[in-house]
């Protein structure tokens, strides 16, 4: 045993920016003070260590920036990532799966990649207000998506009959057949996020204005499509996501707290604290049993969503732009400022 960690210490780190912390010195730091004491190394200990130094690490000469967005295919085969500078990656994680990966042209700052729930169709959000649709080879289709003002979120709707946009503090709905789209100016702030209820009936929006709105899809035009208002947030609220039931709606804001609310009443049904750090970027894993939370210091936390309870700390050591989990539930896919793009292998 102390021997291959003699030999796990002596792994060649890559290379940091100037100033930089090693990624995950502190905890490497505090095993060895720990196993000191105790004489022994547990096995918990032992996993952390080697998930640090043999990490799955993907480095692209492309990916010379802040990486905004990371998302995984539906069959968890290819993750992708896009950054500030216009580029999209992407990588083959199981081998030889017949799938051709997809060429994408450069369109500037890629704000977010988002696959419809099939995996034929592939959007990417980018800096000069639009919004592309592409084939899974990466080839454009149909009209682009314009909006008046930079746009913050889009998602598809599970039976992909939708694809939903954040611009400004306008919702829009746009029909993924024809393209056609209503709207609904429904925060007070900049909406940060959006997300569609599984079974399509709803629309929640998260926004700088510290609240969370669910509405109803098909009452979003009217004079009041919005069911709840959700407060409790005391800073802007950066990101929300339905869990899989669509009984629970997790929010995560720059207050340093994770919410999770009972979609059918609006009420608050638990508040996790993510120890003083402003959360940037939220996952839930596709089972609604785990939640992650990245935030600027390089931190991921992961927590169980049943109980609240923390079970992981991940410490890159660099600002996270964004996170997503793999369909299994059992890696953890982050992006970083470094341009680096990391897959955890959860504990």
């Amino acid at each position: 045993m102390r021997a291959l960690i003699k030999a796990l210490l002596a792994f060649p780190l890559p290379s940091r920016p100037k100033g930089s912390e090693i990624p995950g010195i502190r905890e490497i730091g505090d095993i060895l003070s720990r196993s000191s004491q105790e004489g022994r190394v547990s096995d918990k200990d032992f996993l952390i260590m080697l998930r640090i130094f043999i990490g799955l690490t993907f480095n692209d000469a492309t990916l010379k920036s802040l990486v905004a967005s990371v998302s995984f295919s539906p069959d968890g085969a290819c993750l992708f990532a896009g950054t500030k500078h216009g580029s999209i990656s992407s990588w083959n994680l199981v081998g030889d799966t017949g799938w051709k990966m997809p060429v994408f042209e450069p369109h500037g700052y890629v704000r977010s990649i988002v696959f419809s729930s099939d995996g034929e169709h592939i959007t990417t959000v980018h800096e000069d207000n639009i919004v592309l649709i592409s084939d899974n080879t990466g080839k454009k289709i149909g009209k682009s998506l314009v909006h008046e003002a930079p746009v913050s979120s889009v998602v598809f709707s599970a039976d992909g009959r939708f694809i939903v946009t954040a611009s400004s503090d306008i919702i829009y709905i746009w029909d993924a057949v024809n393209l056609e789209t209503k709207a609904h100016r429904q925060h007070s702030g900049l909406i940060m996020s959006v997300t569609v209820s599984p079974d399509v009936t709803h629309v929640a929006s998260a926004s700088d204005d510290k609240t969370i709105q669910i509405s109803d899809i098909q009452q979003l035009q009217s004079t009041n499509p919005i069911q709840h208002k959700l407060e409790g947030h005391t800073e802007a609220v950066i990101c929300v996501q339905y869990s899989p039931d669509g009984m629970r709606l997790i929010s995560g804001s720059t207050d340093c707290t994770i919410r999770l609310w009972d979609t059918t009443t609006g009420e608050t049904i638990m508040v996790i604290s993510t120890q003083n750090r402003p959360v940037r970027c939220l996952a839930v894993s596709l089972s609604g049993h785990l939640i992650a939370s990245g935030s600027d210091e390089g931190y991921i936390q992961v927590w169980n969503a049943n109980t609240g309870k923390r079970s992981e700390v991940i410490d890159y050591g660099v600002s996270i732009g964004a996170i997503a989990f793999a369909p299994n539930g059992r890696q953890l896919a982050s992006g970083y400022n470094d341009g680096a793009v990391r897959v955890w292998e959860l504990l």
